[in-house]
């Protein structure tokens, strides 16, 4: 979280101001000495909640060492959670909007079952994990989204690493190598979308997809273009939306004072179906939401948010904001801290802790944030009673 807060919000907008002498593609809205004032403290106070000792446990190699799921309902649990998980991904179109979410997290299920097979002696377990991840790649290739697959890639391979435990040089290459390919399909996910989603394409995405690639890879030009360096700039800059945040944000939109951290938190808290009319996360509302605090409409069915530290600015302004970011990290870092702790009697509780946090990352909005994490922790809670409270002895520590 606080690696890819970084880069997001400091590092990509200090090369948008200073490299491309703010001419990139997504231009920031207000001089720099003004943007980082915020964005600087926001960052290092998140990140100092985030990392505050509550404990005397930590998470190191021991924790990983200390896994067991190498026994025979764990290994079929395991199977079973790949299974619905690649089912759900074939079902979503077919069930309605009000089950999608839970839907969506039955899909999560089969990263759950990978990261517990990795930790057991089961013969065929790489086979599993990497049809899994190519299963995976598949959808996200079709769906030209790629964030949720170098997420989930870079969970698989912290995990790896945490088993292997290799040396610091191939953990390196490893890195380099990975960066560079997140810099490649950058490079080219604009044309594949464009010629993905024109509807007039013949083709199967995922050959769409390919062609670009080799077209590319054949020129040879995209570490050397500086358009692809740009185009790669701007899409890891959120910080732009902070900026047109901060210009908009009081000068024509007064700050909330608080109303709509306070509609968030209801809105994450209380059931629909007790509160019918709490605010929605998505669709209109968002672009609203969008609109009123940037001044800037969005057309169609396009998604834009503003964040969480841009959420945390309308609502207190620039210090109110840094002590919403240090109480947000604060937060995160209670729920590691009861992760932690229940791990010490499960001891592969730890293997949720990417479930659990996999949106939070994203820095989305507030509300955003916190509605999938309430809810993945407890949908997390149901699926260990139905699956594991019968199995207790299968998965405590030995």
């Amino acid at each position: 979280m606080s690696v890819l807060l970084l880069i997001q919000v400091f590092i990509s907008p200090l090369f948008a101001y200073r490299y491309f002498n703010n001419e990139a593609h997504f231009i920031m809205h207000i001089p720099e000495y003004m943007y980082m004032s915020f964005a600087i403290p926001a960052s290092i106070f998140f990140t100092i909640g985030l990392f505050i000792p509550l404990s005397k446990q930590k998470v190191n190699s021991s924790t990983f060492d200390a896994i067991n799921t190498n026994t025979d309902i764990i290994i079929k649990i395991s199977l079973i959670f790949i299974i619905a998980g690649i089912v759900s991904t074939y079902l979503t179109p077919y069930v309605p909007p009000s089950l999608a979410f839970i839907l969506y997290l039955v899909k999560l299920l089969k990263f759950i079952g990978a990261f517990l097979l990795l930790f057991s002696s089961f013969k065929y377990k790489y086979l599993w994990i990497t049809g899994v991840y190519i299963l995976f790649s598949y959808e996200i290739i079709s769906g030209g989204v790629f964030y949720d697959l170098f997420v989930w890639g870079f969970f698989l391979f912290m995990l790896i690493e945490n088993k292997i435990k290799s040396s610091f040089q191939r953990k390196l290459v490893i890195i380099i190598c990975g960066f560079l390919i997140i810099y490649f399909i950058q490079s080219i996910k604009g044309q594949y979308r464009e010629l993905a989603w024109s509807g007039t394409n013949e083709k199967s995405n995922t050959e769409i997809f390919f062609d670009v690639a080799v077209n590319e890879k054949k020129e040879s030009h995209y570490l050397k273009d500086e358009s692809s360096f740009n185009r790669f700039i701007s899409r890891l800059n959120n910080g732009w939306i902070l900026s047109k945040v901060m210009e908009h944000t009081p000068a024509k939109q007064p700050y909330t004072e608080g109303e709509t951290l306070k509609n968030d938190l209801v809105s994450v808290l209380l059931p629909r179906f007790l509160f019918p009319d709490k605010a929605i996360t998505g669709g209109k509302e968002n672009q609203r939401k969008f609109k009123k605090f940037t001044g800037r409409r969005l057309i169609g069915s396009t998604t834009m948010r503003i964040g969480a530290l841009s959420d945390a600015y309308i609502n207190f302004g620039p210090i109110g904001g840094i002590i919403i970011m240090f109480l947000l990290g604060f937060l995160f870092n209670l729920i590691l801290f009861f992760i932690v702790k229940i791990n010490k009697t499960i001891t592969s509780f730890i293997l949720w802790t990417p479930f659990i946090f996999s949106y939070a990352i994203r820095m989305s909005d507030i509300q955003v944030i916190l509605n999938y994490t309430v809810k993945s922790i407890i949908f997390v809670f149901i699926i260990h009673f139905i699956f594991f409270r019968n199995n207790k002895k299968s998965v405590t520590k030995l």
